[in-house]
């Protein structure tokens, strides 16, 4: 029984097309809380997103046992902890310290991403939704390192009443991809310090990325 499920998880890990399931929960993260028409949902939805976001992660990078093993024990961690968080604030409430894991494992996710194309052989549509995924992941990164700081520092940014997490999952985008539309505002200095993270960040994300991706389809177009 145990060999059988070390062969079966060989063969999980050995799937093509995996970055396609995780470009669909990113893109499912960035829809459907808006949309939830049922309020007191929403804090469930996201955190039930975000735990998915985190399996599928784990999933996407692990290409032997080992990681598998190293990176899923991270993602419980990271999925432990929130979960813990979110039953002691109640519904609808969270603290900084809960969503730090999240923070965290979703940076580290984006570097092993991007060494994860920088290390395929060829640019296939595996490749392509890895590194929008990627993309997704680093402004959702950036979104939670955002409402960590609005959690801390309530004045930290120039935001509507009554704000939700969709607020900073918009900024973080805006931000990393310069629109700067200038409707959500960082106030505090450490706001200002992560809106210039975010920039350079996200334009290096991009010059990087597109630069690897378009080498390797000229590399092998050319041979």
């Amino acid at each position: 029984m145990y060999t059988f499920a070390l062969m079966l998880l060989e063969q999980v890990i050995k799937q093509k097309h995996k970055f396609f399931w995780l470009f669909v929960n990113c893109i499912l993260i960035l829809l459907l809380p808006p949309l939830d028409p049922i309020e007191r949902l929403k804090p469930h939805l996201f955190l039930g997103l975000f735990t998915t976001l985190v399996l599928l992660n784990v999933y996407c990078i692990s290409t032997t046992k080992k990681q598998f093993y190293l990176f899923g024990s991270l993602g419980t961690l990271t999925i432990i902890i929130p979960w813990i968080d979110f039953t002691i604030f109640g519904s609808g409430h969270s603290s900084p310290i809960g969503l730090l894991p999240f923070s965290l494992f979703f940076s580290f996710i984006s570097y092993k991403i991007i060494m994860h194309i920088f290390k395929q052989s060829e640019v296939n549509s595996d490749t392509i939704f890895g590194a929008i995924s990627g993309y997704i992941m680093m402004g959702i990164t950036g979104a939670i390192a955002a409402y960590q700081l609005h959690l801390m520092v309530p004045t930290a940014f120039s935001l509507p009443a009554n704000s939700e997490f969709s607020e900073f999952l918009y900024f973080s985008f805006v931000t990393i991809s310069t629109l700067g539309y200038g409707d959500v505002l960082p106030i505090s200095s450490f706001a200002k310090s992560l809106s210039i993270v975010l920039t350079v960040f996200g334009q290096f994300y991009m010059a990087i990325v597109v630069a690897i991706i378009i080498g390797k389809f000229i590399s092998k177009t050319s041979v």
